[in-house]
């Protein structure tokens, strides 16, 4: 064999060995968001159990591909909040088993703007509330004070606000059959009822719950302070709406039972169906 036909083949198979080793990293982090995606899903096996065999997946890739894992973490709790206790217990699962990775995760998304200080302050007020659902029992049992305090505050908030773009948001003029409800109003209705449930609904899925020894035990990260950025010209803040319904329980006399109109199961069950019409609309093929 010649030199130059050597060389050449040499050159052919070291690049088809960059190119497997190109496709294998790419079926592995395929894989990867595979598994990361579908947690939580229906499943022969519980959800605590797939968590755990999935924590021990990707503890054994964090060297490898943990840019990769964590931009899909990030994703997922952004795209699905509606498994965020999901993708925080096995965020606590891998911080455990390993917690220099642990540190590493962040989310810090923001998907809020500005055009005047009453649509901004609306915007936080609204996010606060929306995360109370998840944590408010926490905060219940561990900080009472300051989460009535944190309460009041919004309270005299919502009771001060200006609702002169309601009119105008109106879906039909006649409140008859179902009330047509300005949406921090509403949200703030649902808080209330559920704060005098006790924080206690019937919905989030918290597999947590079964890990606490283990994560209880884990080392913990002292997480920065959130600090809201400046408001500018540019920025863009989520709009106002009005919530109105087509359905009440009176419409399913044989089925189950909805929730009232002011249960945070009501707010939690559309904000799921919000969320999965706004991911997948292009997507008719995830439907």
């Amino acid at each position: 064999m010649s030199r130059r036909k050597f060389d050449e083949m040499s050159e052919y198979d070291s690049g088809s060995a960059r190119k497997r080793r190109r496709t294998d990293a790419v079926e592995i982090e395929d894989r990867l968001e595979s598994l990361i995606i579908r947690v939580g899903e229906k499943s022969t096996s519980s959800l605590e159990s797939n968590l755990e065999g999935l924590a021990s997946v990707l503890e054994a890739d964090i060297n490898n591909y943990k840019g990769k894992i964590l931009k899909i973490l990030s994703d997922c709790a952004v795209k699905m909040p509606e498994k965020t206790t999901i993708y925080t217990t096995l965020v606590g699962l891998l911080n455990a088993k390993n917690y220099n990775f642990g540190g590493e995760v962040r989310w810090s998304a923001c998907h809020c703007g500005g055009g005047c200080s009453g649509v901004r302050s609306d915007t936080y007020v609204y996010a606060v509330l929306s995360c109370l659902p998840w944590v408010g029992r926490e905060l219940y049992e561990k900080k009472e004070q300051d989460l009535e305090r944190l309460l009041k505050h919004i309270e005299i908030y919502v009771r001060k606000r200006s609702r002169k773009h309601m009119p105008g948001l109106r879906v039909w003029r006649s409140d008859r059959p179902h009330p047509q409800e300005e949406y921090l109003d509403c949200l703030w209705a649902q808080i209330c009822k559920l704060r005098s449930d006790n924080w206690q609904e019937k919905h989030i899925a918290r597999p947590y719950v079964a890990f606490d020894s283990i994560l209880c035990e884990a080392l913990q990260h002292n997480i920065p302070q959130i600090t809201l950025p400046p408001h500018h010209s540019d920025n863009t803040y989520t709009f106002p709406w009005v919530v109105f319904r087509l359905f009440d329980y009176t419409d399913c006399p044989e089925g189950p039972v909805l929730p009232g109109a002011h249960s945070i199961e009501r707010y939690l069950i559309e904000e799921h169906l919000h969320n999965i019409i706004k991911e997948y609309h292009l997507e008719r093929k995830q439907w």
